[in-house]
């Protein structure tokens, strides 16, 4: 099912995803408290198409 976000939150999403993938230093990307749940719902989703693990908090 396609989750349906504004397009600039899925290229901002996936360029902060790419650099984190790219640097070898980095174990944990926290994105910003004030996204929705539904571009959270994106950011799993995206990350988990990568292999990328996922966590929630809060």
């Amino acid at each position: 099912r396609e989750i349906c976000i504004d397009e600039e939150v899925k290229i901002a999403v996936r360029i902060a995803v790419e650099k984190f993938r790219y640097n070898e230093s980095q174990k944990e990307y926290e994105f910003p408290s004030s996204l929705t749940s539904v571009e959270r719902a994106f950011i799993h989703r995206y990350c988990q198409s990568l292999g990328i693990k996922t966590k929630s908090r809060g």
